[in-house]
């Protein structure tokens, strides 16, 4: 569920005065120390269906060998430990 500190604020002066409490600020300290309090985080949504960058067949290329020479170098590295 979406949440923003806005939001927050609207429901927590709505309840407020439900409950008659006329003086209920709510200000930005106030929701910064409610979210310390409840553990509640506010971050940036993540966007779905980034583009993919042009070079992304070159830059696969080069990551696939980039572990293949570690693999290789790692295996490499425990056969001669075996034999020396």
């Amino acid at each position: 569920m979406a949440i923003s500190t806005y939001k927050i604020h609207l429901q927590a002066k709505f309840m407020a005065k439900q409950m008659n409490i006329n003086d209920f600020k709510g200000g930005p300290c106030w929701c910064s120390r409610f979210m310390k309090r409840k553990n509640i985080s506010v971050r940036t949504r993540t966007t779905v269906g980034q583009q993919i960058p042009m070079d992304w067949q070159d830059k696969k290329a080069s990551f696939v060998k980039y572990v293949t020479d570690i693999t290789e170098k790692k295996n490499s590295s425990i056969t001669d430990n075996k034999h020396g």
